[in-house]
């Protein structure tokens, strides 16, 4: 088979020859970096041994969510004690961080109210985060806006 050679420009390459200078900066300052850590690593008499101690992890209370929705059947300003439709009675520690909710022209649970409690189980006793109203628990009670300046 015959092989013609057709007469015009040759198409030159773009790429160098060679990686360049770049390169050799590269691969000399990685060099460097891994014969330092060597030196770390290994002292003059051969390989020492590292020991890593960490600490053990800080023991987190087990917390476990919990919902009541109940009677009052005993109230204080520390404690709600509700009783549900089961008949399960629960004790709930009430904290300055305690939301409450109370139905319109009230200001303080009392005992035979129906009440709603969500809270957390914490080292065993409940304490709620919030206690609210049955009613407006169950969507009865005034909208969020009320009474809200304008």
């Amino acid at each position: 088979m015959a092989t013609t050679h057709l007469p015009g420009r040759h198409r030159l390459s773009t790429a160098p020859a060679h990686a360049g200078p770049r390169w050799g900066l590269a691969s000399m300052i990685v060099a460097a970096g891994m014969g330092g850590w060597l030196l770390a690593v290994a002292g003059p008499d051969g390989a020492r041994a590292m020991t890593v101690t960490t600490p053990p992890p800080a023991a987190v209370p087990a917390v476990q969510d919990i919902q009541r929705a109940g009677w009052v059947t005993a109230v204080s300003p520390t404690s709600l004690t509700t009783t549900d439709a089961a008949g399960q009675t629960t004790t709930f520690s009430i904290t300055s961080e305690t939301a409450q909710i109370h139905g319109p022209g009230s200001t303080a649970f009392r005992p035979a109210q129906h009440v709603v409690v969500v809270g957390v189980v914490r080292d065993g006793a409940p304490v709620a985060t919030a206690i609210a109203d049955g009613g407006a628990a169950a969507g009865e009670g005034r909208p969020m806006d009320y009474q809200l300046p304008n």
